[in-house]
């Protein structure tokens, strides 16, 4: 038979979020990751076979688990059964965000599901804010840790929010409480100190801006305005508070152009750990370089490690810190080339590729739809670049509920 939510409250939901997002922030990265795969599996066993079938994921994704399946056996001739089991849990973890994404697409209402997702984060903002008053500290990372956590969902539920602000009919809440909830987010998304996220979110909010330029009312054009206002405050406020947070700040923003970087001169262990992103890029395209042929195209499959002459004393209790290598850098594009070669950049690139085009053919039926899709895949393909993305530590559980709500949404036609 099958689970049945399609006439519960969003409360349900929202309360769900909330908790796997609780749940994270007091548990190890390790025992939240297997929690995850453990609650994706059962909420996969327990639905009923219309609901899991492969056909409702982002359409392409079934190429890159199917990927998996073969980096696993890959793995398996070259690495123990442990190194690959813990390489296949990143692998799993955007599998799960994905299928569980669409057998939650498929039970709720789309408004109920955008509802749930604000409401369960404006919430978390709340906790963040709580524990930062009672911290004590404005040091940068005393205000970075305290509004860190979940801020990766936020950057993918902020730009869609705005579409259910503006327009009218679509709004969720009454307007006093929509620009609350607003407010909150972008001065938390300015105090997480996360270039990432904020470049993210800026990325996304002129996506929403182009693609929606010949409905942007005044109305709507006002709040987009007052969007980077707040900002702007909030920022300078920022710097009256805590001048320390604030330099250190824009010292790691005026490294980030150099941090994507893959090419430099490491000969020291303090030129290493200076520009550590630069420097594990560096070691990865080393390493697939003295790949033979054929593993340049495969990679080594699950359980891969990328090898580093130098090694931050942060990794010191850990097996990785003995060996000299690491399972996952920054940048997932390159983690991919090591551990799956050219066919695993491949695979995990495709879905978004075919994901956007799959929205350009659609967008007749549904335009927010399509557009919404179109935003976060693409802000997805940041995210992987800097932080990982799909092939990592954290459940996209956000991203991948609201990627496959539009896509069954284009699917079904509806607004």
């Amino acid at each position: 038979m099958g689970f049945r939510l399609k006439h519960a409250s969003f409360t349900n939901i929202s309360l769900v979020i909330i908790c796997i997002c609780v749940v994270k922030m007091i548990v190890s990265p390790e025992l939240f990751m297997a929690l995850n795969i453990l609650l994706g599996i059962a909420l996969w066993s327990i639905s009923s076979r219309k609901d899991k079938q492969i056909s409702n994921v982002l359409p392409g994704s079934q190429l890159y688990f199917a990927w998996g399946v073969l980096a696993i056996v890959i793995g398996a001739l070259y690495h123990t059964g442990y190194e690959v089991l813990r390489t296949s849990y990143y692998w799993m973890h955007g599998v799960t965000s994905l299928l569980c994404g669409a057998i939650i697409a498929r039970r709720y209402e789309k408004k109920v599901i955008i509802k749930s997702l604000v409401i369960a984060h404006f919430i978390i903002s709340l906790i963040c804010f709580w524990s930062f008053f009672t911290s004590g500290s404005l040091s940068f990372n005393s205000i970075r840790v305290a509004f860190r956590s979940e801020m990766e969902a936020l950057e993918f539920i902020f730009p869609i929010y705005l579409f259910y602000i503006k327009e009218k009919g679509a709004s969720l809440f009454k307007p006093a409480l929509n620009y609350t909830i607003l407010f909150i987010f972008i001065i938390r998304i300015v105090l997480g100190l996360s270039r990432t996220v904020i470049i993210a979110v800026a990325i996304g909010v002129c996506i929403y801006m182009l693609f929606d330029k010949n409905k942007l009312t005044v109305r709507g054009a006002s709040a987009t305005f007052t969007i980077f206002i707040v900002i702007g405050f909030a920022a300078l406020g920022m710097f009256f508070i805590s001048p320390e947070a604030t330099a250190g700040y824009w010292g790691k923003v005026g490294n980030v152009f150099n941090e994507v970087e893959i090419t430099g001169n490491f000969s020291s262990y303090g030129e290493a750990l200076g520009n550590w992103r630069v420097y594990e890029n560096y070691c990865a395209t080393v390493q697939w370089k003295e790949y033979s042929t054929l593993r340049k195209i495969i990679g080594e499959g699950f359980g891969t490690l990328i090898k580093t002459q130098y090694m931050p004393t942060t990794w010191a209790t850990t097996d990785f810190y003995e060996l000299g290598a690491i399972p996952l850098l920054h940048n997932g594009f390159l983690t991919l080339l090591c551990v799956g070669g050219v066919t695993g950049v491949g695979c995990y690139v495709f879905p978004f590729v075919n994901g956007l085009r799959y929205a350009w053919q659609r967008r007749t039926r549904d335009v927010k739809s399509a557009v919404c899709l179109a935003i976060l895949l693409i802000m997805m393909l940041l995210n992987t670049y800097v932080v990982r993305g799909l092939f990592g530590e954290d459940l996209n559980i956000t991203w991948g509920i609201l990627v496959s709500m539009y896509v069954y949404s284009l699917q079904e036609g509806k607004e």
